[in-house]
């Protein structure tokens, strides 16, 4: 009866948790690095994306006892880092760049009891997210630089999540997890140009914006919401009426 009690508490709740994600570089699903790949000979480039970070709001919501639905915001910074080669003039410079987003977004959870208070949970859904800048300028404009470039302020994402869950009866909910987000597009054009006395180069590539994240959240406590009945509200609404009725009373004047 506790079991199904401790279940049931998280049906029909709407709850606030805070949250913070740092992306992990990986190869994996195309979150790493980046190609990209200049036409002279002894001029290498390699791209990649390093530690960064993303963290916001979560609202989540209790449908059922094994759904729940969640939303928010997020604020998310995209590390980068390019490493510049030239065999013929012994240059070899790196040059670190960032790309700065929001994030919306809207996913369904499934919730699978492993315990009395331990909880496993997959989710999926999409994002919309948003990049209010529309271009940037690295480096040292007289030897290399990266420029990037918006593609589109506002773009569709899809999400997938699995992770695990602490629920408590009055000090809220510890999970740990982590994240795939996958941008429709690429977020941003971005441009490496390396000069030299004798030429200049131009490379560009896409930035797709592919992350893999540790998910660390945190819920505060609520007491579920508890749903009226039909009768109950049709009793409500009986009494409400009753009370906007004009009666009559029996007198000498017959006054109201």
């Amino acid at each position: 009866m506790i079991c199904c009690s401790f279940a049931n508490a998280q049906e029909n709740v709407t709850t606030f948790g805070l949250m913070i994600k740092p992306i992990i570089p990986s190869n994996l699903l195309r979150a790493g690095d980046v190609s990209i790949t200049s036409e002279r000979e002894n001029l290498k480039l390699e791209m990649s994306q390093k530690v960064g970070y993303s963290f916001g709001m979560i609202v989540r919501m209790g449908i059922t006892q094994n759904w729940t639905i969640e939303t928010g915001i997020n604020y998310t910074k995209r590390n980068f880092n390019v490493n510049i080669i030239d065999d013929d003039a012994q240059f070899n410079e790196d040059l670190e760049f960032a790309i700065f987003g929001y994030e919306i977004p809207l996913i369904a959870v499934l919730n699978i009891r492993l315990g009395d208070k331990v909880f496993m949970n997959t989710a999926f859904g999409a994002s919309v997210d948003m990049y209010p800048r529309y271009a940037n300028d690295f480096g040292d404009a007289t030897e290399y630089y990266v420029y990037t470039r918006r593609q589109l302020v506002y773009q569709p994402a899809l999400i997938a999540n699995i992770g695990w869950e602490y629920r408590t009866t009055e000090k809220g909910i510890w999970y740990i997890g982590g994240s795939f987000h996958r941008p429709f597009l690429p977020m941003y054009l971005a441009t490496v140009g390396y000069m030299t006395d004798t030429y200049a180069d131009k490379t560009e590539t896409m930035l797709t914006g592919n992350y893999l994240t540790l998910d660390l959240r945190y819920y505060f406590h609520e007491e579920p919401v508890k749903r009226k009945t039909r009768q109950q509200r049709k009793k409500e609404k009986e009494d409400e009426q009753k009370k906007k009725d004009v009666f009559y009373r029996p007198g000498i004047d017959g006054k109201k």
